[in-house]
């Protein structure tokens, strides 16, 4: 009841404010106009004042509404926390109704149609390769046997090497290895080395002969 009275208020102290602004408006309207009338100056300026006063007051009502919804709200957020926490208190103390609620008779799920898997004679992913291209692979005399068997490999279609089903991002996924860029070699310190000898991409061969002996040197001076 209160709430609705402090509106009421409100609006009717906004209400004769704007009565006082329009009230002032004409008196000074008229006074630049020169016309004859009753009016003067200085009861515009009484006017003024007094609207002023009505102004703080209507602001003031304003302001105590405001405080006054915050404080319902927090009332309101209060008492449903209460009755939450209330509700799990009694929940958590009453083993009878934690029985009733977990024993409780559940809907049971419908189970959807199950799809039938149709097995191959051949589960491989990749298809038979052929005997020439292994033979690259294995009896190939220098160390590019690897590259020799990948590019024999890339000269047949994806779906001709692999029993995979084709979809709408098939050529964008193999096509994409064309976009990356190699990285070059650097141009400082051992990488190059390294890169060759430690990190081999190529096929097993025997170690080099820098590997045979240990470098032989100062053992005061540290490379």
């Amino acid at each position: 009841m209160y709430r609705f009275e402090l509106e009421r208020e409100v609006a009717r102290q906004r209400g004769r404010l704007r009565w006082y602004q329009n009230y002032i408006l004409k008196i000074l309207e008229e006074e630049k106009a020169d016309k004859n009338n009753d009016y003067s100056i200085e009861l515009a300026s009484e006017l003024q004042r007094y609207s002023t006063t009505h102004e703080t007051a209507a602001a003031k009502l304003v302001t105590k509404a405001s405080q006054w919804h915050k404080i319902g709200r927090r009332r309101r957020r209060r008492k449903g926390r209460g009755t939450l926490n209330l509700r799990i208190t009694s929940f958590a103390g009453n083993p009878d109704w934690q029985s009733f609620v977990l024993n409780s008779p559940q809907p049971k799920s419908k189970l959807g149609p199950t799809t039938q898997i149709e097995p191959f004679k051949d589960d491989s992913l990749m298809k038979p390769i052929e005997p020439e291209v292994l033979d690259i692979l294995y009896k190939c005399s220098d160390n590019l046997g690897s590259e020799k068997y990948l590019k024999a490999r890339y000269r047949k279609k994806t779906e001709e090497r692999y029993h995979l089903r084709l979809s709408t991002t098939w050529d964008y996924g193999w096509e994409l290895k064309k976009s990356v860029v190699s990285p070059r070699d650097v141009n400082y310190g051992r990488c190059a080395v390294i890169k060759g000898s430690f990190y081999r991409t190529k096929n097993l061969a025997p170690d080099p002969w820098y590997y045979n002996e240990p470098t032989m040197g100062d053992p005061t001076f540290c490379k």
